[in-house]
């Protein structure tokens, strides 16, 4: 079991330090289950070694303080790496603790405590209460992955979770952004990414045949790079209708779920999109999607439309029709 916080029983400082919302004073033992929780979950998006990595660290490490030497035992504290697995744990957990705390429990059933000097929040204040903390905990994953892409962190770069993705024609966030803006979601490009591999599957490769294999490879022609390209503008766009059709909105983003909207203008809007505006998305992009696939298909014909040498109208006199009733 890994091992994050409370080594010296201060884990409630530490939880204060990391997310400045949980009470110091707090007794640790009250949020342990859910840091357990949290914990797991986290581990599911980056890979066990990652946090069993961040979580040797931190039980065994130290810290080297120059004039004092190097204490037993000898592996060094990375505290920047440790506090990078740690935060979105320490979010989540501290998120869903607040969740269920709002109201006490008892004999006599569930009851609300306040005192002289609160009050109690409104619904709506406790909704964009949940909704800030959603957001602080997709910031902190896309720090955390961004901390393990710049740093090459092993544990991460030779995981299964990140070699799961070595398949995809994204290869990276900066090709997926030049296609659909994200904010530089780390989390989000990861999440997606899966999407990806199963268009790739279910449509791209059929579509395209034997040129697959060309744009698929590791090092691609120059002459096939336009194909690649348009492969890789399709295979995002559909796994992002797919994402939007499949998941909750609260998968995403508030700053990228506002987009769904045919009225977002800018982030000004203060919600995402309702069931309707996403079903106005999905045909927008469909409509592109269509596009882009009459243009892979003239790119695979040597530039040419498959519809080239068709008539768009058929030839023959408006006078001239015949038909039998029987």
């Amino acid at each position: 079991m890994y091992q994050l916080f409370n080594k010296e029983s201060n884990g409630s400082v530490e939880l204060n330090r990391l997310t400045g919302t949980f009470a110091a004073a707090t007794n640790y033992n009250l949020i342990e289950q859910e840091i357990l929780f949290a914990t797991n979950e986290v581990a599911g998006l980056v890979g066990d070694a990652v946090v069993a990595e961040a979580s040797n660290q931190y039980m065994n490490g130290v810290t080297y303080r120059p004039g004092h030497g190097l204490i037993m035992p000898s592996i060094l504290l990375d505290q920047e790496f440790v506090d990078a697995v740690r935060l979105p744990i320490a979010v989540l957990a501290v998120s869903r603790w607040m969740q269920r705390t709002m109201l006490t429990h008892g004999d006599t059933g569930r009851k609300i405590k306040a005192d002289d000097n609160e009050k109690l929040p409104f619904s709506w204040m406790l909704d964009r209460d949940d909704q800030a903390m959603r957001e602080q905990y997709y910031r902190s994953l896309d720090a955390l992955y961004a901390y393990l892409e710049s740093h090459q962190i092993t544990q991460w770069t030779e995981s299964g979770k990140k070699m799961a993705f070595s398949g995809s024609l994204v290869k990276n966030l900066q090709q997926m952004e030049g296609i659909y803006p994200i904010d530089g979601s780390y989390f989000l490009y990861y999440r997606l990414q899966s999407l990806v591999l199963e268009v790739q599957k279910m449509r791209l490769r059929e579509f395209l045949g034997d040129k697959w294999e060309d744009i698929s490879a590791e090092e691609v022609a120059e002459e096939d790079m336009d194909l690649l390209n348009l492969a890789r503008q399709y295979a995002v766009l559909k796994a992002l209708t797919v994402a939007v059709r499949r998941w909750s909105l609260e998968a995403f983003p508030l700053k990228i779920a506002r987009r769904f909207s045919p009225s977002y203008q800018g982030n000004t809007q203060s919600s995402a999109a309702t069931m309707k505006e996403i079903d106005w998305f999905v045909d927008h992009i469909e409509e592109q999607l269509k596009e882009i696939q009459d243009m892979m298909t003239a790119e695979m014909n040597g530039g040419e439309s498959g519809w080239k040498g068709s008539e768009l109208v058929p030839s023959g006199c408006r006078r001239n029709k015949f038909y039998s009733v029987q």
